[in-house]
């Protein structure tokens, strides 16, 4: 039962590893989306000094985050709104209600009691 147990642990040692990690990447992503938001910020500054209009861009899409986020953890609608939130992403209850729908319809995503999860 040796060997059991030294499965067991090097498991939970895995697993922990993974989700600090997750942890890292989150806590990175949220300071990538801060200085996007600064670079944004002056590109627009840029663009009105010479008189062009301002275009929006997103380094990745809506769908590419959401996607994202539920790979790493299967979570609710709300869940997913506060995980982009806190990333810097504000997005609109129908713009997540309209990705969500397009990558259940596309087979993504399941949604299963409320809880969506990546296939």
């Amino acid at each position: 039962m040796d060997f059991q147990k030294a499965i067991t642990d090097e498991k939970k040692r895995i697993q922990s590893v993974i989700a600090d990690l997750n942890k890292q990447k989150a806590d990175i992503d949220k300071e990538i989306a801060v200085h996007q938001r600064e670079l944004d910020a002056i590109g627009a500054y840029e663009s009105a000094k010479k008189g062009k209009p301002v275009r929006r861009t997103r380094s990745t899409s809506i769908k590419a985050q959401v996607l994202a986020l539920i790979k790493v953890k299967p979570c609710k609608r709300g869940d997913i709104a506060s995980a982009l939130k806190d990333k810097g992403i504000e997005v609109k209850s129908q713009t997540l209600s309209n990705t969500l729908s397009n990558l259940k319809s596309s087979g993504a995503v399941t949604l299963v009691d409320g809880v969506y999860s990546a296939k």
